[in-house]
């Protein structure tokens, strides 16, 4: 365990510790709904009473975007469940890169847990906090203001209290809130989503500047082991080289394979097999973010293959990578005996191709050293914040009562239908195909990892 983890664990016993002293010395103030309790109080109403009525008539100009917006959450988060879905049907392999479940409570150090650290960042109790408290207070102050802004009462503010975790809530008069009309309803409704949009956008540009300013580019990453295809025809015998690779003889030379994989090509019943070639990378174990080839320092891909062209067959040198010191051997190229091969291929995996999407302003074939400590808290953190903001906005705008979105689409069927009956049927129905669609989404992963398996 690093320091930082322990640091981290450290604040949560404490920070655990110190609610529960306010919940305790506070008892006669908070009020419990559920799991949940509730303290209450004014503080914040003055300001969003001061922001609401100063620049109501702004505010409220801003309905028909705010609205706009829903509808977009709304329908992207549909898209993002579908495409899911139709992802782990299609490439069922998909769990060997994405092994969480699709449906994972948002919990500190999920991606520790679950092995999923090549995908995510570290997710400390520190960001989570951090990232909850953004996410609440922006949401919920943006329903206050535009609430306000359309002459709804606002009767107190808070906390809310699940454990260690933080949430914040502004209490509205709710019956000013529904003799509004449909639009000024919508628009408060969706003002939360609407500032966890902004919110998201402001850390994902203090990320953009983070990482341009205080990363720089100081090593290649490559993506797996130089590989062949191998007609099972040509395979002239099979032998131990190690515990953890077995070397395949064939009519045109060698490869080596582990013995898991071996096994599973075979269960595949297909005339060929994947295998490495008998290269020197994976036979020393070569590991990490490649940085220095012999007297050669290498930034990126680029950096690597022109390092490379300065030697041949035969030449002995020593391969620094983040994870340590390897001295190799280089072997001949299979396609130009003349030029030097280690073994490694940059080819766009599974993997890198899914990192590609999620961080797209990063090239998954470089490795990124940050200037200082600093530099990495900040990215990580400015990365969690906008994600979780991000991810807030889609969710809540489900079609479920206890969501935003619930009254949000109920209100919308009440525009087309010119009735609460058939609205409130509607409502029924999407809540009904929503839910399905979550099912469905967690049935098809673990079709997906049982095949994998």
């Amino acid at each position: 365990m690093n320091l930082l983890i322990t640091y981290d664990l450290s604040f949560l016993v404490v920070f655990t510790i110190a609610v529960v002293i306010f919940l305790y010395m506070n008892k006669k103030k908070i009020s419990r709904e559920g799991p949940m309790y509730l303290y209450k109080t004014q503080v914040g109403v003055k300001f969003i009473d001061f922001i609401g009525t100063k620049y109501g008539k702004f505010i409220r100009s801003l309905h028909y975007l705010v609205i706009t917006i829903g509808y977009l959450l709304f329908a992207g988060i549909l898209f993002v469940i579908g495409q899911t879905i139709y992802i782990y049907l299609k490439v069922p392999e998909i769990t060997n890169i994405i092994k969480t479940p699709p449906l994972l409570p948002l919990i500190p150090y999920f991606p520790q847990i679950f092995g999923a650290q090549s995908l995510f960042p570290p997710f400390y109790f520190a960001y989570f906090l951090i990232a909850l408290i953004v996410v609440a207070f922006s949401h919920e102050f943006a329903h206050g203001i535009f609430a306000r802004a359309n002459n709804v009462r606002i009767k107190s503010t808070g906390v809310a209290f699940l454990g260690p975790i933080l949430g914040a809530f502004v209490e509205q008069d709710d019956k000013q809130m529904t003799k509004k009309a449909k639009i000024p309803q919508m628009a408060i409704l969706g003002a939360g989503v609407f500032a966890n949009l902004i919110m998201a956008t402001i850390f994902f540009l203090l990320l953009l500047a983070t990482f341009h300013t205080l990363f720089v580019p100081a090593g290649a990453v490559f993506s797996t082991y130089s590989y062949s295809v191998i007609n099972n025809s040509e395979i002239t015998g099979i032998n131990n080289l190690s515990d953890q690779l077995l070397r395949i003889s064939t009519t045109d030379g060698n490869y080596l394979i582990t013995p898991e994989s071996l096994a599973t090509q075979i269960n595949l019943s297909r005339d060929y097999t994947i295998a490495y070639f008998d290269a020197p990378a994976i036979k020393a174990g070569l590991d990490g973010a490649v940085q220095s080839i012999g007297e050669y320092e290498v930034r990126d891909f680029n950096g690597f293959a022109a390092a490379m062209d300065n030697y041949g067959p035969g030449d002995n040198v020593i391969i620094k990578t983040t994870m340590g010191d390897y001295n190799i051997t280089f072997a001949e190229h299979p396609e130009n005996s003349s030029k030097a091969f280690v073994g490694v291929g940059f080819r766009d995996s599974g993997s890198q191709r899914l990192l590609s999407k999620i961080f797209v302003f990063k090239n998954p074939s470089t490795y990124y050293e940050p200037l200082t400590f600093f530099s990495q808290f900040s990215y990580d953190l400015f990365w969690w914040v906008a994600m979780i903001n991000l991810m807030v906005g889609l969710f809540n705008m489900l079609p479920f009562g206890f969501l935003d979105g619930g009254r949000f689409f109920y209100l919308t069927m009440l525009g087309i239908t010119k009735s609460e009956k058939k609205a409130e049927k509607a409502f029924k129905i999407a809540t009904k195909v929503v839910a399905g669609l979550f099912v469905a989404l967690i049935l098809v992963w673990l079709i997906s990892f049982k095949l994998k398996g």
